[in-house]
C-alpha cells in the first residue's frame, strides 16, 4: 500500500508540474518563438560542409616476410643476406598520428583547388581563410585576435613555411585543418577509412585525394629508404666495378696484341697476369652485377601496396547536422527553459529579490 501510494505521489506531481506549465500558454509560446528564431538565426549561419571518404586496405607484410623472399633469393646464388628483422615501426593505427603532424599539413597549404562554383584556381590555405562563412558567434574571437596579432604574421603563397616555427596564424591554420581531416583505422581488419570535410564538395574531395596520395608516399619513402639507400650504394659500386674491368681489359687486349708472336717466358708472365687480374674484375663487376639485381627486387618487395576499396568522390549531400534539426532542437531547448523557469528559478528569483529589498529597508 505504501509503494503505490509513492507511485501515485509522483505521478500527481508529475501531472501537477505539466498543467502548471500548460497553464502559462503564452509564457510558453513566447520562449518557444524566441529560442525558434535563435535556432533559425544559428542554423542559417552555420555554413553546410560536406566530407569525402576513402577506404583503403594496406598490405600487411612484415620485415620478416619481405626479408625471407629475399633471403630465399640470395640463397640461389649463394648470397648470404643475415637473419630477418621482424616489425615495423609505422602499422596502421599510427596513421592518424601521422595526420597530426605539422610537417604533414603544413604540405596542404600550396595544393591549388577550385571551388565547384568557380573557375578560379587558389591555394588551399587561402580557400580556407576567405571563402569561409564564419558564424556571428565567433565574430568577437577574430576581432580580439586581430587586435592581438602582429603586422608580420602574415603569409603569402609560395613563401616557404617553417614547420618548426609557425606563426599565429599558421598555427590556426593548421589546427583548422587538422580538425577537416579523419582517419578511422579497424583494429581488426587494419581497413583505414580517410574523410575530409570542407563547406566545397570539389575542394573536400580534392584535398582527400591529395591527403592519400601524401600518406602512400609517405608510408612508401619510410619502408624502402633502407633499400634505397643499398640500391645507390650498390648502383655505384657496379659501375665502379665495371670501370675497373674494363681498364684491366684494355691492358689485357694490349699487352697480347702487342706481344702475338713473342715467346718469351717474362712477356707470357706478364700477359697471364694481366689476364688473371681482367678474371678477377670480371668476377667482382658480375657479383656487383647480382647484388644490384637484389637489390632493385628489395626496393619492389619494400614497397607497400594499398588496395583501395572506395575511391575519393564528390560528395553531394552535406554531413553535417541538418538545419532542420538544429531548429527543432532550439524549440524544445525553449520549452524546456520555460518548465525550469515557471517550476523553479521564478520563485527563487522572487525569493531572492524579496531578501535583497528587506536588507536594504533594514
Amino acid at each position: 500500500m505504501m509503494g503505490l501510494q509513492t507511485n501515485n505521489t509522483k505521478e500527481i506531481d508529475v501531472v501537477g508540474a505539466l498543467k502548471k506549465v500548460l497553464a502559462e500558454k503564452r509564457l510558453l509560446l513566447k520562449f518557444c518563438i524566441v529560442f525558434s528564431i535563435i535556432g533559425v538565426i544559428v542554423a542559417l549561419s552555420i555554413p553546410r560542409v560536406y566530407t569525402s571518404t576513402v577506404v583503403l586496405a594496406p598490405e600487411n607484410s612484415t620485415g620478416s616476410s619481405a626479408l625471407s623472399k629475399f633471403g630465399a633469393l640470395g640463397s640461389m646464388i649463394g648470397i648470404n643476406v643475415g637473419p630477418a628483422m621482424d616489425g615495423d615501426a609505422l602499422y596502421p593505427e599510427i596513421y592518424p598520428d601521422i595526420f597530426a603532424s605539422n610537417d604533414f599539413i603544413v604540405d596542404l597549404f600550396d595544393v591549388p583547388v577550385v571551388p565547384l562554383d568557380s573557375i578560379r584556381v587558389r591555394t588551399y590555405y587561402n580557400h580556407l581563410a576567405f571563402d569561409g562563412k564564419i558564424p556571428f558567434w565567433q565574430y568577437p574571437k577574430i576581432w580580439i585576435t586581430k587586435l592581438l596579432s602582429d603586422d608580420d604574421d602574415e603569409w603569402a603563397v609560395g613563401k616557404p613555411v617553417d614547420p618548426f616555427r609557425l606563426t599565429r596564424k599558421q598555427e590556426n591554420m593548421v589546427k583548422l585543418i587538422k580538425s577537416n581531416i579523419s582517419c578511422l583505422v579497424d583494429k581488426k581488419t587494419s581497413v583505414i577509412t580517410i574523410g575530409v570535410t570542407d563547406i566545397d564538395p570539389l575542394v573536400a574531395a580534392v584535398i582527400l585525394d591529395s591527403v592519400k596520395n601524401k600518406l602512400q608516399r609517405y608510408i612508401t619513402d619510410y619502408r624502402t629508404s633502407k633499400a634505397r639507400q643499398d640500391l645507390e650504394y650498390v648502383t655505384k659500386m657496379c659501375k665502379q666495378c665495371e670501370e675497373e674491368y674494363e681498364d684491366a681489359q684494355s691492358k689485357y687486349a694490349k699487352a697480347a696484341d702487342a706481344n702475338r708472336n713473342v715467346n718469351l717466358v717474362r712477356v707470357s708472365s706478364e700477359i697471364t697476369k694481366l689476364e688473371n687480374d681482367m678474371q678477377l674484375k670480371y668476377n667482382s663487376y658480375s657479383a656487383a652485377m647480382q647484388q644490384l639485381q637484389i637489390s632493385r627486387q628489395q626496393v619492389q618487395i619494400n614497397t607497400p601496396v594499398f588496395t583501395v576499396i572506395q575511391k575519393p568522390s564528390v560528395p553531394t549531400r552535406p554531413s553535417g547536422m541538418p538545419k532542420a534539426v538544429i531548429c527543432v532542437l532550439y524549440f524544445m531547448l525553449g520549452v524546456v527553459l520555460d518548465g525550469l523557469w515557471v517550476l523553479f528559478i521564478r520563485d527563487w528569483w522572487k525569493s531572492s529579490r524579496s531578501c535583497l529589498k528587506k536588507r536594504k529597508e533594514k
